[in-house]
């Protein structure tokens, strides 16, 4: 029943990009070229999500190597670079509601 509610609703207010305002079929409120456009954060530590360089064999970075932090695991999904930056700078101080639910739904695509 909730499917069909999100499909319904979807055809009567499209989905719009939030980065170029194009009209997307995607169920985000991202098209596919923004979205491949974003900084994804590809090798980051596992415990603090400090980026690794692309040739590190390593899973931590040397700061969580010599002290282990008082958590077990942080998830990083982006760099912090625009769009992303100008992203996370609406939603903190514009109240861009729509950019928290699209990093949400990005991040739970990730895991």
């Amino acid at each position: 029943m909730v499917y069909l509610f999100k499909k319904f609703a979807s055809w009567i207010i499209p989905h719009v990009c939030i980065l170029c305002r194009n009209l997307t079929n995607r169920p985000q409120d991202i098209c596919l070229p923004c979205l491949q456009q974003l900084p994804f954060l590809k090798y980051s530590c596992t415990a603090c999500a400090n980026v690794l360089p692309p040739t590190s064999s390593q899973m931590l970075c040397g700061q969580c190597l010599k002290e282990n932090p008082p958590f077990d695991e942080t998830y990083g999904l982006f760099l912090y670079e625009p769009p992303v930056s100008k992203l996370i700078l609406d939603l903190k101080f514009h109240h861009r509601l729509t950019h928290a639910k699209l990093f949400g739904e990005l991040l739970a695509e990730k895991n």
